[in-house]
């Protein structure tokens, strides 16, 4: 992941590809799709809310739940697991039956003065009713293997900041379709933050190791009426000469430019010339 990292959109990453119906050559630069990688992550985060997106304009009344439990003092993917496993089994308990669906992601922050993780869960939900203390009551015995009495488990009413006033705007049913929106917005950006950002670690082992962890973890989800969206349409390569979408991937630029340098350095062999005299 490191060296992709390092070469994300550089000339040593280009990919060279083939029409298959007039041979066009056309190079393309190669994504390392790394957690903390900036130039990848704001692709991702358009990918991630245009696949969402259409989940969230279908919520009725969207709240906020954010979910945790003790600390832990290593980031392994066990941790992120357990709170994948856990959280499975608090949306199919009775305190969450008025809850049709949503979506959740998980995030990890790291607490410097007792060196440990904090992993958590972040949940918009589509429900009409909040009540925290059953929520509370399940959670705190479903992570009860963790030790500690207490958990931090906050729900909330879906909203946004309004920039002038600075104040809060909760989802009603009475708002206006713009105000609704901009709600909707930010439930979007409350999941998808946390799934395109890595924690902010002291150094770059503990990077590494949270890097690790959640490779090729599906940190982002839907659940319920929300599990099962249709994928990004994905936008076919045009071949600018002839038209056609269907192209041939031949390698690296790089590795196919030492290639041909090689042959080209090669000697030419001599061959006597052929005498039509000769017998």
């Amino acid at each position: 992941m490191g060296g992709r990292f390092i070469t994300c959109r550089q000339p040593e990453s280009e990919l060279v590809f083939v029409c298959s119906d007039c041979s066009h050559v056309v190079i393309k630069p190669s994504s390392c799709n790394v957690r903390f990688c900036p130039r990848c992550n704001g692709r991702r985060f358009r990918i991630l809310e245009q696949k969402f997106g259409s989940g969230l304009s279908c919520i009725r009344a969207p709240a906020f739940l954010s979910l945790s439990y003790p600390n832990v003092s290593e980031l392994e993917r066990e941790a992120l697991d357990y709170a994948t496993r856990a959280f499975s089994k608090l949306r199919r308990s009775k305190c969450f039956r008025a809850v049709r669906g949503g979506f959740y992601g998980l995030d990890a922050t790291f607490n410097a003065a007792s060196q440990t993780y904090n992993v958590h869960v972040h949940v918009v939900i589509d429900t009409p009713f909040l009540n925290r203390n059953p929520i509370y009551a399940r959670w705190l015995k479903i992570t009860s293997d963790k030790g500690g009495k207490t958990r931090n488990v906050h729900i909330e009413r879906a909203f946004y900041i309004d920039r002038g006033s600075g104040r809060k705007v909760k989802w009603h049913p009475r708002l206006d379709s713009h105000a609704k929106i901009k709600v909707l917005k930010a439930c979007s950006n409350y999941l998808i933050k946390h799934a395109v950002k890595a924690p902010d670690l002291p150094d770059a082992s503990m990077l590494a190791q949270f890097l690790m962890a959640c490779y090729h973890k599906r940190l982002l989800q839907g659940f319920g009426s929300m599990f099962d969206l249709p994928p990004v349409p994905r936008r076919p390569m045009i071949c600018a000469e002839c038209g056609g979408s269907s192209f041939t991937f031949e390698g690296y630029a790089v590795v196919l430019a030492a290639r041909a340098e090689r042959i080209l350095d090669r000697p030419l062999r001599h061959y006597s010339s052929f005498s039509w005299d000769a017998g």
